[in-house]
């Protein structure tokens, strides 16, 4: 009887141990609708904030808002900046338009700030008769935007247009 016992425990005891060691794991496997490519990707930047930013593939602002704003300003040497609230909500990306028109002939220095202070462009040269683009812009949940414009002369004045879009 002991030498049944001693040669039954080693098998139980490697018995136990080879069905502890060997654990089998099945992965369900997912299928995907034929149209879905790399290009539908997107990376998304998470803080204790929450989502901050959405990407493409190609490394674009994927809109998750929209964004809606317009301002007209007289701008002087002394009166240089001033303030869009735009109507809008969430994160995404965005575009501005500003047209300017002037009787002087120059560039000023724009720049961007939201209401939080970030910054969306810094030293954009701004010819004063002219438009200019700024595409995939990243914005969230904008509360308003201030543009300031330097480099004004004195007596100058520059009539500017400005469109916020997303």
């Amino acid at each position: 009887m002991k030498k049944i016992f001693k040669r039954f425990v080693p098998f139980l005891i490697s018995i136990v141990m080879l069905s502890c060691a060997t654990a089998t794991a099945f992965a369900h496997e997912t299928t995907y609708p034929n149209d879905l490519d790399v290009k539908d990707c997107i990376t998304l930047e998470v803080t204790s904030e929450g989502i901050v930013s959405a990407t493409n593939m190609d490394g674009q602002v994927v809109p998750m808002s929209s964004i809606s704003g317009y301002g007209y300003s007289y701008l002087t040497s002394s009166d240089h900046a001033f303030i869009i609230y735009p109507e809008g909500s969430g994160i995404g990306g965005m575009g501005v338009t500003i047209k300017t028109s002037s009787s002087w002939n120059g560039y000023m220095s724009c720049h961007m700030f939201d209401n939080e202070g970030n910054v969306q462009f810094m030293d954009q040269a701004i010819y004063s008769n002219g438009e200019k683009y700024f595409n995939d812009l990243l914005t969230i949940n904008p509360g308003y935007y201030i543009f300031n414009f330097l480099g004004i002369p004195n007596g100058v004045a520059v009539n500017v247009w400005i469109w916020i879009y997303g």
